[in-house]
């Protein structure tokens, strides 16, 4: 079962995202686990399965900022072929970014908490999560 954000109102920050821009976001965001790997999302995700790995991958650059950035949400990494955006842990999210997202906070750290989605081709899931772990910016 996946994790569902609640959306709040969008606060009108100058982040540069369209509308569909900000759902396949929040899709990413609601997605249990700390980390979500591009082929975890679009194999989970039947709301974004109409999107190609480009749009996905052009979402997660852009909301993967600075840290200093007040919008601060979480960062994408390349490891080969895998692609994995780490979610910000929910202790490090500014009330600015989670309002622009439309995220609830307590859901958020809930999803953040759940256990991560594996794709069922992974063969070994246990030794993916810790090798993607290992590489997380968040320790």
């Amino acid at each position: 079962m996946l994790c569902c954000i609640q959306v709040e109102a969008l606060s009108e920050d100058v982040m540069p995202l369209s509308a569909e821009e900000l759902t396949i976001a929040r899709a990413i965001l609601g997605m249990r686990g700390n980390f979500v790997s591009l082929g975890c999302l679009k194999a989970n995700r039947q709301s974004l399965r109409c999107y190609t790995r480009e749009q996905l991958i052009a979402v997660m650059e852009k909301i993967s900022s600075p840290l200093d950035n007040s919008l601060f949400i979480g960062l994408l990494y390349t490891f080969g072929t895998t692609r994995v955006f780490f979610k910000c842990p929910p202790s490090e999210v500014t009330s600015a970014a989670l309002s622009y997202y439309g995220l609830d906070p307590s859901v958020y750290a809930e999803c953040y908490r759940e256990p991560v989605i594996v794709d069922k081709n992974i063969r070994d899931p246990a030794s993916w999560i810790e090798k993607i772990l290992d590489k997380s910016p968040f320790k």
